[in-house]
């Protein structure tokens, strides 16, 4: 039977023979006739932390060729704690999985091949270190409206040392459509105010990571969803008084700063009994109502309301009383 070192020879040298012959490759033509060949350059990501059985995925599609051909991948271990149990996987493609169950430094080696030449070697660090010595990040946030500000608080992590800690937030993601320029996020701050580019429903995701000289964090994630903003609104009214039988028109105007549709409806909230008003209710923005009375010597008067509604549970609501001199 193959020895283990062995076998993985044997792996690398498949991979190595599809970059030479273009067999099940994409990419340039690997296969063709090619002048001076430019050695590729790898790019085995940066550090990483972990707990001890944590598994990590360290990230080598970085690499590049000059030529643009197809790359081969080759991770290996160079060094870890003595007695360490490792396992890595995917070892030859760009995203290597790690795993280390003892504290302390493993260095992973990445070598790229472009079908003719190999990379220099590119390093990157995996630290394995215990939760006594680890700080923890926590991170929540107020979601603020449209044109309004955020608020994303770091300030309850900790550091089981009491070791000061520096703060990195960064903005990972927002809703499409969201205008995000101008989130400037200051990493020597544990509690930022980011600005609001976004309308009701959209989210932005924010991760945060401390140091505390030593060591890094795992990333905390935080989630804010912007709220609704009411509508707005103002309504024309006609000039008052009215005579005794005469046809009031009302036309609410509504605004939205989501740029939700706002919908109307209109209603009679109070009336004497002898005071007749056409019709008692609509969903126009504009209706015009008619209004009489046989009580003449009667200081009558309507009152109206509309409520202008964005859909998402804001409302602006707004009351007309309608007055007459001899209805």
């Amino acid at each position: 039977m193959f020895a283990k070192r062995e076998v993985e020879k044997v792996v690398f040298a498949l991979f190595t023979a599809c970059a030479l012959f273009g067999y099940g490759c994409t990419g340039s033509d690997t296969g063709a006739l090619k002048g001076e060949n430019h050695l590729p350059l790898a790019d085995a990501g940066g550090d990483a932390y972990a707990v001890p059985g944590e598994i990590v995925y360290l990230d080598g599609s970085g690499s590049s060729d000059p030529d643009g051909d197809v790359l081969v991948y080759s991770w290996s271990l160079k060094s870890a704690p003595e007695g360490a149990d490792v396992l890595l996987a995917n070892r030859f493609t760009a995203s290597l999985l790690f795993r280390g169950d003892t504290p302390g430094t493993y260095a992973l080696e990445l070598v790229v091949f472009d079908g003719t030449g190999y990379s220099e070697p590119d390093t990157a660090y995996v630290h394995v270190v215990s939760d006594t010595v680890r700080p923890v990040a926590l991170a929540c946030g107020v979601p603020g409206r449209i044109g309004g500000y955020s608020v994303i608080d770091g300030s309850a992590s900790w550091d089981p040392r009491g070791l000061p800690l520096a703060y990195t937030w960064e903005l990972t993601g927002a809703s499409a459509g969201c205008d995000v320029s101008g989130v400037n996020l200051d990493a020597a701050l544990p509690v930022q105010s980011v600005p609001v580019g976004c309308g009701a429903g959209a989210r932005y995701w924010f991760s945060l990571r401390v140091y505390n000289g030593e060591y890094a964090s795992l990333l905390t994630q935080v989630v804010l969803e912007v709220p609704d903003t009411p509508p707005e609104g103002r309504v024309q009214e006609p000039a008052w008084p009215m005579s005794s039988t005469a046809d009031v028109t009302l036309a609410a105007v509504p605004s939205d700063a989501d740029g939700d549709v706002v919908a109307c409806h209109w209603d009679v909230v109070a009336r004497p009994p002898d005071v007749s008003v056409m019709p008692l209710a609509s969903a126009s923005c504009s209706e015009t109502f008619s209004v009489s009375t046989n009580a003449p010597g009667v200081m009558p008067y309507v009152v109206f309301r509309v409520r202008m509604s964005d859909g998402r549970g804001g409302m602006f609501e707004h009351f007309v009383s309608a007055w007459g001199q001899d209805w």
